[in-house]
């Protein structure tokens, strides 16, 4: 019964398109063209990594202040630990326990997290891959893998001498300090994983 349904509603989009086309004939237009213009006004899908949301997080390494902001407003403000070296600068390499700098997004979506719930943050950069290369630190075959998953919004490498594995966690502690995550209060990381879908803007900054 479905697959007749499905038929029938084949049969008559089928017969439309047709009727468009001999009217299009009728006026000098050809059938390719008929199909290009319809095509053409198709809407894409979202893309790997792309997102609706109007959401951004900024973090303030400074203040240990991780802020939700919606719109363009702030709509949440909470206390955060981020790496214990990060207010001496940006994270260099694997293991210098310093949370990044910089514009990044939400590259992954871990709910299964020993650190309760987890968003990816897409560190290393395009920037950072490029510092990385010229200073040796990463391989040209490196710098391309890392710069293709940036230009996709897909996560980039997380295995080279730059570091990676940088996220937003639960498991925030009052005073406290990470490798160089970012850990909020698990309450908070349930909204933030509400309103913050793969592709969401993260910024991290003094």
């Amino acid at each position: 019964m479905i697959f007749g349904n499905r038929t029938m509603k084949m049969k008559k989009i089928s017969a439309v398109i047709l009727s468009v086309c001999a009217m299009f004939a009728m006026s000098g237009t050809s059938y390719a063209a008929v199909i290009k213009n319809t095509m053409a006004s198709v809407s894409p899908g979202p893309t790997a990594g792309s997102s609706y949301s109007n959401a951004r997080i900024y973090v303030s390494k400074r203040n240990h202040v991780l802020s939700l902001y919606e719109g363009g407003s702030v709509t949440g403000e909470w206390p955060c630990n981020v790496g214990t070296y990060s207010a001496e600068g940006d994270k260099k390499t694997e293991g210098d326990s310093t949370t990044p700098s910089g514009k990044f997004y939400v590259c992954t979506r871990n709910d299964q997290s020993i650190c309760y719930k987890a968003f990816g943050v897409s560190y290393p950069s395009t920037d950072d891959a490029q510092r990385g290369l010229e200073s040796g630190l990463i391989t040209m075959d490196q710098f391309d893998e890392i710069r293709s998953a940036i230009a996709r919004r897909q996560q980039p490498l997380w295995n080279t001498p730059l570091g990676g594995f940088i996220e937003i966690h639960g498991g925030y502690e009052e005073g406290g300090t990470t490798h160089g995550c970012v850990a909020v209060d698990n309450s908070v990381m349930d909204i933030l994983w509400d309103k913050c879908p793969m592709g969401t803007t993260i910024e991290i900054g003094p």
